[in-house]
């Protein structure tokens, strides 16, 4: 191989770096995306984040529901009055 210029085997050098950076950085966030390397804390975590999301649901409802209740009885004693 003839000599190059330090200047061109630099860059030369730091393209190959940044390719296969690319790439196993690539290969990293697939295994990330299909779930497969998430440890047991990380699975615990997600499972009581969507737990927390099903109790804020649940809990918007309940409330509207005795707001609900709490008008209408509110407006019940309302008319028993007059």
């Amino acid at each position: 191989m003839k000599n190059l210029r330090p200047e061109l085997l630099m860059l030369l050098l730091l393209l190959g770096a940044a390719a296969v950076s690319g790439w196993l950085y690539g290969i990293h966030w697939k295994r990330i995306a299909s779930g497969a390397a998430f440890s047991k804390s990380e699975k615990l975590i997600i499972q009581l984040q969507d737990q927390i999301d099903v109790l804020t649901e649940q809990n918007g409802e309940l409330t509207k529901r005795v707001t609900e209740l709490t008008t209408k009885k509110e407006g019940d004693a309302t008319q028993e009055e007059e």
